[in-house]
């Protein structure tokens, strides 16, 4: 690591710099949480300390809107203030370094175990990115009524993920890339190769961030700041190897620790807890996986043939939010579960479905935290595809004539067959 230990005044001023901002990024972001295996506990204890100091902060510098996520209190505007906040926390506490430690400071020592830190923390975060699209669970396969949403009412982000998680294909390439490259990483011959696929992977992944409005000052830029962190020691000998045509000696080079037995101690830790937050990980991905297969397979769908609210029949018309669209009924953890899509699909509301099929009544049971009430209604079942409800929703009643979708009626962009050669489908 030769570029970076002929330490001068602006190096290690550099370094004190990155040392305090990345640390505290990593003690404050879920990578806690990935090392050990519950980054909910962690995201939530960090959520109920740092919420109303950065609000506060908001309020009386920044005062940036402010919308909490539904999931959480933590929102893009709390996250780049704490990223303030810790900049200029890295800034004075670089310049005070040398007034509190030790002059004999050994910055080679120090700095090969902040990078073994990046390292571990790098790849324990991107494998965790990389097995839920090895097992395509971070995007979902799209439902039938995401297919029946219009593109220009889709948020960006919705956009991308039922586009990705239709192409299946795409994301287990991808998800393969990011587990090889975690693993790579860990290795002293191959953690440049991991680097250097890494790269090209995270910055695909800021890109689209920025383009789909996801958010760029996100944890993806933190695992490119880490990667090249770590390549940094190597520039030099990627411009003699690239530019120049020399040879070039791309091993990451170890420090030498006297006390043997306790470096031995501390890698056999680092081992076991990679070991065990990979197959965490792995095993978690697969059975959701296989959970969420089930849900699909579970999944139900009608469509609405005539709406009568009152005395009035509604017709189909863009954007209406009364009318129902689609009946959708899936099974998730063990309950039933429904979901009235209206025309404008992003008002669509979801009930806990109870079936009581003696006196043919279904009872429609808000979920939690959400302002709907309980409805409850008649139905019957005309042949073996149609079937009519009736009932009241607030306070008006309603008359439905619904018919069952059958899965081979699925929109034509679920029933293509993707082939290696190019041959005309027989329609």
């Amino acid at each position: 690591m030769k570029s970076i230990i002929n330490w001068s005044a602006w190096k290690k001023i550099g370094f004190r710099f990155i040392f305090i901002f990345l640390i505290l990024e990593i003690l404050t972001e879920n990578f806690i949480g990935n090392i050990f295996l519950n980054a909910t506990f962690f995201n939530n204890f960090f959520e109920n300390i740092f919420t109303k100091p950065l609000i506060w902060l908001n309020n009386q510098f920044f005062n940036f809107p402010y919308n909490p996520n539904y999931w959480n209190s933590i929102s893009g505007t709390l996250i780049l203030i704490r990223h303030i906040f810790y900049f200029i926390i890295s800034v004075l506490g670089s310049l005070v370094w040398p007034l509190l430690a030790s002059k004999a400071i050994n910055y080679k020592k120090l700095n090969f175990c902040f990078s073994e830190i990046l390292k571990l923390v790098l790849s324990l975060k991107v494998f965790g990115y990389g097995i839920i699209k090895v097992f395509p669970i971070q995007m979902g396969r799209p439902s039938f009524i995401d297919l029946h949403k219009t593109i220009g009412d889709l948020e960006p982000v919705y956009l991308l993920w039922v586009t990705i998680g239709y192409g299946q294909p795409y994301q287990i390439f991808l998800g393969i890339a990011e587990v090889v490259a975690a693993i790579l990483i860990l290795f002293r011959k191959t953690m440049v190769i991991g680097l250097l696929l890494l790269l090209p992977i995270i910055a695909n992944v800021i890109l689209l961030n920025y383009t789909y409005i996801i958010g760029i000052l996100d944890i993806t830029l933190l695992l490119l700041i880490f990667n090249l962190y770590l390549l940094l020691p190597f520039f030099k000998s990627f411009y003699d190897l690239l530019i120049k045509g020399n040879s070039a000696i791309l091993t990451y080079n170890y420090y030498n620790f006297s006390n043997i037995k306790l470096k031995n101690t501390i890698s056999n830790f680092v081992a076991i807890i990679v070991i065990l937050t990979f197959t965490f990980k792995m095993v978690s991905a697969y059975y959701m996986h296989i959970k969420l297969k089930a849900i699909d397979e579970s999944r139900k769908y009608s469509e609405i043939k005539t709406f009568i609210l009152g005395n009035d029949t509604l017709k189909l018309a863009l954007g209406d939010t009364v009318r129902w669209r689609f009946w959708s009924e899936k099974m998730k953890n063990e309950k039933y579960m429904v979901t009235l899509a209206p025309m404008d699909a992003k008002k669509s509301t979801s009930y806990f479905l109870e079936k009581d099929t003696i006196n043919h009544i279904l009872t429609l049971n808000p979920l939690i935290n959400t302002p709907s009430k309980l409805i409850k209604l008649k139905y019957k079942d005309l042949d073996d595809r149609n079937w009519h409800i009736e009932g009241q929703i607030n306070g008006k009643n309603i008359s439905v004539d619904l018919k069952k979708i059958l899965p081979e009626e699925s929109l034509i962009l679920m029933k293509t067959k993707r082939n290696l050669l190019n041959i005309d489908r027989k329609d």
